[in-house]
């Protein structure tokens, strides 16, 4: 006796599972500055006045491509 074979999905079920499958689209760069400056901010204590030092400083952060290892 043949097996019967398990339903198909649901076009939306199908739909919802290949956008899940999709990754995150990484954050642009303005976005990732914006972020590492705000957290300069918060570690300093937010005091206020320092907003173009830590954007600038962000930015040199954002831009430094990552150290590489040896082995």
């Amino acid at each position: 006796m043949p097996q019967a074979s398990a339903p198909l999905a649901s076009p939306k079920a199908r739909k919802t599972t290949r956008r899940a499958a999709q990754a995150a689209p990484a954050p642009d760069r303005a976005e990732l500055v914006r972020l590492t400056a705000y957290a300069y901010y918060e570690a300093r204590g937010c005091i206020d006045g320092h907003d173009i030092d830590d954007w600038l400083r962000a930015e040199a952060h954002v831009d430094t491509p990552p150290a590489t290892t040896s082995h």
